[in-house]
């Protein structure tokens, strides 16, 4: 029940990163739309992840969580770095690290799922 409310309150998240980076872009604040609009997928992500964590019935072996939780880990420092740059005012800096955050999430996600045996 947990990974599910999780996963909506992620999905919501989502939802409010695309519209905001909408709303930023027709305010014409480029820049702060591509930083915004760049989390969408890695907040897609993290709902994708809790919900696989949270469901008890896949079998994850101990590599393979470990993978998850070092993907996942690496994820949230490509965010925190990005929001520093970005406070920082070293946009392309941010956009450049934020972008890594996706495809780590999406690593996260396999890990959890891949079982080889």
């Amino acid at each position: 029940m947990q990974s599910r409310w999780a996963s909506h309150v992620f999905g919501m998240a989502t939802g409010a990163s695309i519209i905001a980076a909408a709303v930023l872009r027709l305010m014409n604040r480029k820049h702060d739309a591509l930083f915004v609009g760049q989390w969408a997928p890695t907040l897609l992500g993290l709902g994708a992840l809790s919900r696989l964590i949270g469901d008890r019935g896949l079998r994850t072996p101990i590599l393979g969580q470990e993978a998850s939780w070092a993907f996942a880990s690496a994820a949230l420092g490509s965010i925190v770095t990005s929001a520093f740059w970005h406070s920082k005012g070293y946009r392309r800096h941010g956009l450049f690290v934020g972008q890594w955050a996706p495809t780590l999430m999406v690593a996260a996600a396999l890990a959890r799922i891949y079982n080889p045996d």
